[in-house]
């Protein structure tokens, strides 16, 4: 019988062993990103990280800032719910792994200035 403090440690080793494969992932990623072939070897998994990689890489070098966030950056999950403008959806960082809700908007539900007035305010909240 498995204790309640051995399924702790076993989960804990289980969660380190997950993000060393992770991170290792990340390093493969970053190596292939110069070679085109090692890139096109890669997982689809990991060519999603790498072209974040690349978003990153080229905004920094660039203009020494972070790029805009965009839908690329996120892999997009199940609908947690559906509203009046629009529906919610579970969502990954394709990148940190970071689950987030993200809502889309239905711009044809937005006709007149009080919807149009509501939607900013809730998006100057978040």
């Amino acid at each position: 019988m498995i204790t309640e403090e051995d399924e702790q440690e076993i989960r804990q080793v289980a969660s380190d062993i997950n993000e060393k494969a992770f991170y290792g992932k990340i390093i493969r990623t970053k190596k292939a990103l110069n070679n085109e072939t090692e890139f096109s070897k890669l997982s689809p998994r990991s060519q999603e990280i790498g072209y974040v990689m690349q978003k990153l890489f080229k905004a920094f070098s660039e203009t020494n800032k972070p790029p805009i966030t965009d839908i690329t950056f996120y892999r997009i999950g199940k609908m947690l719910g559906r509203g009046a403008f629009g529906k919610v959806n579970l969502a990954m960082h394709k990148l940190v792994r970071k689950l987030v809700a993200l809502k889309s908007l239905n711009k044809s539900a937005l006709t007149d200035e009080i919807q149009k007035a509501k939607q900013m305010k809730e998006v100057g909240l978040l």
